[in-house]
């Protein structure tokens, strides 16, 4: 069952942080600092390999999901949380976001090579029509 609950966050996901015994404001700053090192680690990563659009696009996800989460943290302290699902922390669209592009980086590139392998050799263009009503004078 899912169902909204507001919850505000001040620790990372699934409350690594509070399961460390770090406790706010430090587990604020530590949640913080976490999200931008992935920023820029998957940035750094993106733009030093060569990589399948899938794979693009699953750094993209994490980016955007972890951007979101620092603005949120940066404007409130905490993330806020809604999504609740029986026997689930409670999360928010950010987090989803992430997960997704986990999973499109860890089989995207097997997505991305089928597509490079796979499939039906080029075919050479096809000639243009000929005939009467094609001939220019």
């Amino acid at each position: 069952m899912v169902e909204l609950r507001y919850a505000q966050n001040p620790d990372i996901a699934f409350s690594a942080l509070r399961l460390l015994g770090v406790r706010p404001p430090a587990g604020a700053l530590a949640a913080g600092a976490i999200a931008l090192l992935v920023v820029v680690a998957v940035l750094w990563v993106a733009s030093r390999r060569k990589l399948s659009l899938a794979q693009h696009g699953g750094f993209a996800m994490v980016a955007a999901g972890a951007i979101g989460n620092v603005l949120d943290r940066v404007a409130n302290g905490y993330v806020v949380d809604f999504i609740h699902v029986t026997r689930w922390p409670i999360f928010n669209v950010a987090d989803i976001v992430i997960v997704f592009g986990v999973l499109l980086l860890a089989f995207g590139g097997r997505l991305g090579g089928r597509m490079e392998t796979g499939g039906a050799p080029p075919s050479e263009p096809p000639c243009p029509p000929s005939g009467p009503s094609m001939q220019p004078w």
